[in-house]
């Protein structure tokens, strides 16, 4: 089961989601966590309801967190 509540992000098929989860929880469940994302799951982290980081997997690479699209994907916490 996961720790962290679903919010699908389309690109291209289901196997890609994005998951979020509070960065109080992820300390919690850091292991869970990071095993998820070994497996392909990406988690966006938040504090106080808005986004501050993202746990990838090493083979997606880093950049910047793209607010836009993700605005776009129905997430209005990531306004600023």
């Amino acid at each position: 089961m996961s720790v962290a509540r679903l919010r699908a992000t389309y690109r291209g098929s289901m196997e890609n989601t994005v998951k979020t989860i509070s960065v109080e929880e992820a300390a919690e469940t850091f292991e869970q966590c990071v095993r998820e994302v070994e497996a392909g799951e990406e988690y966006i982290l938040t504090r106080d309801g808005r986004a501050v980081a993202r746990l990838v997997p090493v083979d997606i690479g880093f950049g910047p967190l793209d607010r836009a699209a993700l605005r776009k994907r129905g997430w209005p916490e990531c306004a600023q």
